[in-house]
């Protein structure tokens, strides 16, 4: 009879889709975006031998992320939009002082533009039975193609003092333009048992075909931003066109606690 495990999983997934700026300047903003994301929660760990004892159960949890923007332009004075899109160009920030002191899992995304993908996702699998295996995987894939923008200035910012102080798993995803993917990714897995933790990530990407003409890009960290921020902090600026960013951590911890 096999023995019976204790298990906690949690998946916690923080997503945000693009945003577009817009106001009063005297040109209309061309926009056609085609974008699809799909989270797929379906990633398998198979190993349920270790030397020459079964291990009797698995405690696991998974993170499946795909990320696909194609085709996307940006371009002023082409085309009416019935909400009044006008040309402000594409500015995403976050200003000084927000969420400092914050703490715990923090997840920001910001985007300005079109087409832009923004995800922090975290994996946790903790046992604390004997001969189980805890296993965390963080998967990720990413494709910008086809995209375009012409006269343009793109800026994206992380502001002093943002997330000042700011304590705990901390993701900061923040882009200003079109067809730019930006992901952060945790998968942490402890068994306390001793006998076998597992955590994998892995992330391919790929951008192809993007053009840029008479575009001016910005990515600025101001000073003090994250000053005396504790944990593990992942940020992804981004203006631009097509530009692909992924910052991911994979924690084991197998030792008798």
């Amino acid at each position: 009879m096999k023995k019976t495990f204790i298990a906690v999983a949690a998946v916690l997934a923080l997503t945000a889709g693009s945003a577009m700026a817009g106001g009063d300047g005297d040109e209309e903003l061309s926009v056609s975006s085609n974008t699809e994301i799909n989270n797929v929660a379906n990633v398998r760990t198979c190993l349920f031998f270790f030397g020459f004892n079964w291990v009797d159960g698995e405690a696991k949890a998974n993170i499946g992320n795909e990320q696909l923007t194609f085709n996307n332009t940006l371009e002023p004075g082409k085309m009416k939009h019935h909400h009044k899109d006008h040309g402000d160009d594409p500015t995403a920030t976050v200003g000084g002082g927000a969420l400092a002191k914050a703490s715990g899992n923090i997840g920001v995304n910001v985007a300005a533009g079109v087409g832009n993908n923004q995800s922090n996702d975290v994996a946790l699998a903790a046992i604390d039975a004997d001969n189980v295996f805890a296993a965390a995987t963080s998967v990720s894939h990413q494709k910008t193609f086809g995209n375009s923008e012409k006269r343009m200035t793109n800026t994206a910012t992380l502001d002093g003092g943002a997330l000042a102080d700011a304590k705990g798993n901390i993701g900061v995803n923040i882009a200003a333009g079109a067809g730019n993917n930006q992901e952060n990714a945790l998968a942490a897995s402890i068994n306390k048992s001793g006998v076998l933790a597992m955590a994998t990530g892995t992330n391919d990407q790929t951008t192809s075909g993007n053009k840029e003409t008479g575009v001016v890009d910005m990515a600025t960290l101001g000073g003090g931003a994250l000053a005396g921020a504790v944990g593990n902090i992942g940020v992804n600026l981004a203006a631009g066109v097509g530009n692909n960013q992924h910052n991911s951590l994979a924690i084991a911890v197998g030792a008798k606690l």
